[in-house]
């Protein structure tokens, strides 16, 4: 009862803490100001939450996905209430990274390009970040689907590399296909 499961894509499946788990692990699930993490994901959290794990666990390089605990005590002067999770360590580079997971879209790559300048910027705006980047301790991720989109994205990316000093790498993840474009049948 402390664990749930639901479908990730095909036959496979992924596992979430049930109401009763939070209580387990010492949080009151519906106490006041409660962050919501029991439960399913919507289908847009399953897409993110899957490509930043592949990311971070499943690439050639191991990196450290931070939660959100993690990101405010190792990185406090980074920190900001509205920042998106999706932060990420790599140890072996000493980088701290922010990755931002394609989830298709119809294909609108050049809409992905303009978040990825925008998150550039609003990174920028925050003393502690513009200081990681200014030292090259920033980068950010794209993680897509497939190879197709990620060739059209690393034209841009490097571009906006070049121009802002942020190192934006484009990462595929193929069982991503999976889930942003489910086979019908």
């Amino acid at each position: 009862g402390l664990l749930g499961s639901a479908p990730l894509y095909g036959d496979r499946r992924y596992y979430y803490l049930t109401a009763a788990g939070e209580r387990a692990l010492g949080n009151d699930p519906a106490g006041q100001g409660a962050a919501r993490r029991h439960g399913p994901l919507s289908e847009v959290a399953k897409v993110r939450a899957y490509g930043l794990v592949a990311f971070c666990c499943l690439a050639d390089r191991a990196r450290q996905r931070l939660t959100a605990a993690e990101f405010r005590q190792h990185f406090p002067a980074h920190h900001r209430p509205g920042l998106p999770m999706g932060y990420y360590a790599d140890h072996d580079s000493g980088t701290l990274g922010f990755a931002r997971v394609d989830a298709g879209g119809q294909g609108r790559w050049e809409r992905l390009v303009g978040r990825v300048r925008d998150d550039i910027e609003r990174h920028r705006a925050i003393p502690a970040f513009r200081a990681s980047i200014d030292s090259g301790a920033f980068e950010l991720a794209v993680v897509t689907a497939t190879e197709r989109k990620a060739e059209r994205l690393r034209e841009p990316f490097g571009e906006c590399s070049r121009a802002s000093g942020v190192p934006v790498l484009v990462h595929v993840v193929p069982d991503l296909i999976q889930l942003v474009a489910p086979p019908r049948g």
